[in-house]
């Protein structure tokens, strides 16, 4: 699977939906040089000049009402650009990184607003090596 990646960002071997499910973020927010950077994978023309103009300044407009507002994750996009055809390898590069998360912040304000929880679990994994 990691065929041509010198580094891959993730622990390998692993599957590409396991690569896709916890390692690259396909649901954040799109940010203008992602859309630049699909151009040259989208086999349309008009897919082509749309994913252009939202990543220019001069389609920032665009950008913000057809995209940001209705936050579009990059699987939505495919939807909205559908002759985009990008190589796995490509996509992993070109999407980011999961962040992890230590906590969760599980207060309600409107409940309590002097008190703060905080939810946690403890996971128990043994490390190979």
């Amino acid at each position: 699977m990691t065929k041509g990646l010198e580094d891959p960002p993730f622990p390998t071997p692993c599957t590409i939906e396991h690569a896709l499910m916890n390692y690259c973020d396909i649901t954040g927010p799109l940010k203008p040089s992602i859309l630049t950077r699909l151009v040259k994978f989208a086999q349309d023309q008009d897919d082509k000049e749309g994913l252009a103009y939202l990543g220019t300044p001069s389609g920032a407009e665009a950008l913000e009402i057809r995209i940001q507002k209705k936050y579009v994750t990059f699987v939505r996009l495919l939807d909205m650009f559908p002759s985009i055809q990008i190589p796995f390898e490509k996509l992993i590069q070109l999407l980011g990184r999961i962040n992890p998360r230590y906590y969760t912040i599980s207060s309600a304000f409107d409940f309590d607003s002097s008190k703060l929880d905080i939810t946690f679990s403890i996971v128990k994994e043994q490390i190979k090596g």
